[in-house]
């Protein structure tokens, strides 16, 4: 896979796919991680992390609604 140095490209993702590897993997290709985040065992997310979170989700409920009335 080749991308521009200078390309904007966002992975954006639901929190199964939080991982090492998928980070590695989103660092190597220098791309930007935006894979939702999962609050650990007995500690809630933040304000922010929870803000951060609410934006992924609202593009990919546009992004996985054109994909799902593209398949009917």
């Amino acid at each position: 896979m080749k991308v521009k140095a200078n390309a904007r490209i966002w992975v954006k993702a639901g929190k199964g796919y939080k991982s090492n590897e998928n980070y590695n993997v989103i660092s190597n290709f220098k791309l930007r991680n935006h894979i939702m985040l999962k609050a650990l065992k007995n500690k809630s997310l933040t304000v922010r992390e929870l803000k951060f979170n609410k934006l992924i989700s609202k593009t990919r409920y546009i992004v996985e609604r054109t994909f799902g009335s593209i398949r009917r």
